[in-house]
């Protein structure tokens, strides 16, 4: 009797409760994800740690995308990329460290959402971003598994720290990679993950920039106050 060895290898990226199919049987979108999770539980209501653990490190992007959304509105307060910043570097720092969810407080985790919301929620998030989803989808998966995914972390907890420094309009330029590198790890888009990387060293770049020249020009300045 021959058995044949089964192609399908599990990867750091999936969740421990989700179902060992073959990879193109598996959902190719986040909300065909949360559909199953939804369709799974037994329960009416949902936890957010029965969220958390069923889309893995997936949960990782949604997450740090909610945290970025602030810093894509182009407004010169100073404490809003601070206020939202640390934390979404401490988030990208336990990713690069290889946690396989993100940590929530407790309180958080206990509450729950009505089964039917999540599928409503699906349904016309996905209509709304069907047009989008042409442009990313999973491709490239070495980018978004085991050490694409630490890039991805290191690369979010660099900006996301660069971020608060309090440089004019640094936390937009800072904030589009991050958020192209949160969709790349929630969609699987290794493309998007190369493009959120040169987008972010640009970032860097002018952030540095720009940062060293108003240092200059304020020690210039003091210079000619007190020189």
């Amino acid at each position: 009797m021959v058995v044949l060895a089964s192609p399908y290898h599990p990867t750091d990226l999936e969740s421990p409760i989700m179902p060992l199919t073959p990879y193109s049987d598996r959902p190719q979108t986040v909300f065909d994800t949360l559909r199953m999770i939804a369709h799974d539980s037994p329960d009416e209501r949902i936890s957010v740690e029965a969220f958390s653990k069923g889309l893995g490190r997936r949960g990782y992007g949604i997450l740090m995308v909610t945290l970025n959304l602030p810093n894509l509105i182009p407004l010169p307060l100073p404490l809003l990329s601070f206020i939202f910043g640390l934390p979404l570097a401490l988030v990208a720092l336990q990713l690069l460290l290889g946690r396989e969810n993100p940590w929530i407080p407790p309180f958080l985790l206990r509450r729950g959402i009505r089964k039917q919301e999540i599928l409503y929620v699906c349904d016309q998030a996905e209509a709304r971003y069907g047009r989008f989803h042409r442009w990313i989808h999973p491709r490239l998966p070495a980018l978004t598994r085991r050490w694409g995914v630490r890039v991805i972390g290191f690369a979010i907890c660099l900006l996301a720290s660069m971020m608060v420094l309090p440089i004019p309009f640094g936390n937009l330029v800072l904030a589009i990679p991050i958020a192209i590198l949160s969709l790349g790890l929630i969609e699987r888009d290794g493309l998007f993950v190369i493009l959120g990387l040169v987008l972010g060293v640009a970032g860097l770049f002018f952030n540095l920039l720009l940062g060293s020249s108003i240092l200059y020009g304020m020690l210039v300045a003091t210079q000619h106050l007190f020189g």
